[in-house]
C-alpha cells in the first residue's frame, strides 16, 4: 500500500517471519545499486532530466521559495540518479526512502530542512506518481503534478488539481505557486 523501496521491501519480509529486514534492505540495496549503475553504463542517456529541471531549483530560489527533494527511493539510488541526470543538489536537501518508510513523512523531513517555521500552507510538493497526491493530501499542503498528458488522468483522479508537463515555462510554475492553498489535493480515490 505504500510505494517507496523501504515500505516495498518491509512488506515483502513480512511474508517470511524469518527474513531480517536490515539484512536484507543493505542486500537489496546493493543489488538495486549495481543495476541502476549497468543501466547508466549501458544507456546514459536513460537518465536525462526532465526539460527545464537542470534550472528549476535556481529559478525557484530567484522567486523566494527554498526547494527540496523528497524520493520514495533509497538514498544511494536517488543522488546516483540525480547526479546522472546533472540535477544541481548543492544546497538542496534530500529526504529519502533511507530516512522513512512513508512518503508524507519523507516529504516533512524534506519541508523541515527546507526551512523551520514554514507552514503547510506554504509547502508546495511537485510530483509525478499517483502515490504522491494522498501524501500530500494528508499533510494539507499543495501538490502540482508533472505530468504528461497521457498521464494526467491518473494524478486528476487521485485528487490533484493541477499538473505541468516539464520545468521548461517556468512562469506557469511561479504562478501555480502563488496560491498554494489552492493545489491541495481534493478527496480524489484511494
Amino acid at each position: 500500500p505504500e510505494q517507496t523501496d523501504s515500505a516495498i521491501l518491509r512488506e515483502m519480509c513480512g511474508f517470511d517471519p524469518g527474513l531480517d529486514y536490515a539484512a536484507a534492505e543493505a542486500q537489496v540495496q546493493e543489488g538495486f545499486g549495481a543495476g541502476i549503475k549497468a543501466a547508466l553504463e549501458a544507456n546514459p542517456d536513460f537518465f536525462l532530466p526532465i526539460p527545464g529541471a537542470l534550472d528549476v531549483f535556481g529559478k525557484v530560489r530567484e522567486v523566494g521559495w527554498t526547494p527540496a527533494v523528497a524520493t520514495g527511493g533509497w538514498r544511494p539510488s536517488a543522488e546516483l540518479r540525480l547526479s546522472a541526470a546533472g540535477i544541481p543538489m548543492a544546497g538542496v536537501p534530500l529526504e529519502t526512502a533511507s530516512e522513512a518508510i512513508h512518503r508524507a513523512d519523507i516529504i516533512r523531513l524534506a519541508a523541515t530542512q527546507a526551512g523551520s517555521g514554514i507552514e503547510p500552507t506554504e509547502i508546495v510538493y511537485v510530483g509525478d506518481g499517483a502515490w504522491d497526491v494522498p501524501a500530500c493530501r494528508e499533510l494539507s499542503i499543495g501538490f502540482i503534478g508533472r505530468a504528461s498528458p497521457d498521464a494526467r488522468a491518473k494524478l486528476s483522479a487521485q485528487g490533484a488539481r493541477t499538473s505541468i508537463p516539464d520545468f521548461n515555462v517556468p512562469e506557469g510554475l511561479f504562478q501555480l505557486l502563488s496560491d498554494p492553498e489552492a493545489l491541495i489535493p481534493t478527496g480524489g480515490s484511494v
